[in-house]
C-alpha cells in the first residue's frame, strides 16, 4: 500500500507470482512500490516491511543475495536520485499490506492496481488513521 505523509491511501497494488518464498514475495513488493511510487513523482520515501530479513539486506546493504534478479533490480532502484529509507514495522502496522498480498493468493500471475481501497481492507484502512 502507498500512502501519503499523514497515512491516507494513495494507492495500493497485489502481485501474483505464483508459489514462492515469503522473502522473495517482500522483494517483488518493495520493488513494485518502489516502481509506482517513483513512476508518481515522489522522491522521499519511506519503505516499511515487517519482515526483518528483507529490511536488513537494504539497510546493511549486504551483497548477500547479490546477483538475484530481484535483489538487483530494487538496488537499481534504490541508486536513483531520490530519498529512500527502508525500515522495520511491527506486523500489526502492516496489516494493509498483508491483507492486499494475501488476496492475490491462487490469482493469475500478473499485477493489480488498487487506486481506491478494496472492500477487504477499508476498516483497517480507517483504524490505521484513528489516533492512538
Amino acid at each position: 500500500v502507498i500512502r501519503g505523509a499523514d497515512g491516507e491511501w494513495l494507492f495500493g497494488f497485489g502481485r501474483s507470482i505464483g508459489i514462492c518464498s515469503i522473502l522473495l514475495s517482500e522483494l517483488w513488493a518493495i520493488h513494485d512500490g518502489l516502481v509506482h511510487t517513483w513512476k508518481c513523482g515522489f522522491r522521499r520515501v519511506i519503505v516499511e516491511s515487517d519482515y526483518g530479513q528483507v529490511v536488513d539486506i537494504f539497510h546493511w546493504n549486504t551483497k548477500a543475495l547479490q546477483g538475484a534478479a530481484i535483489v538487483d533490480l530494487v538496488y537499481d532502484l534504490l541508486d536513483r536520485r531520490w530519498e529512500v529509507q527502508v525500515r522495520r514495522v511491527s506486523r500489526q502496522l502492516n496489516m494493509v499490506a498483508d491483507c492486499l498480498a494475501r488476496m492475490m493468493r491462487g490469482k493469475p500471475i500478473g499485477l493489480c492496481i488498487y487506486n481506491t481501497p478494496p472492500s477487504e481492507v477499508i476498516q483497517l484502512v480507517q483504524a490505521d488513521l484513528v489516533p492512538d
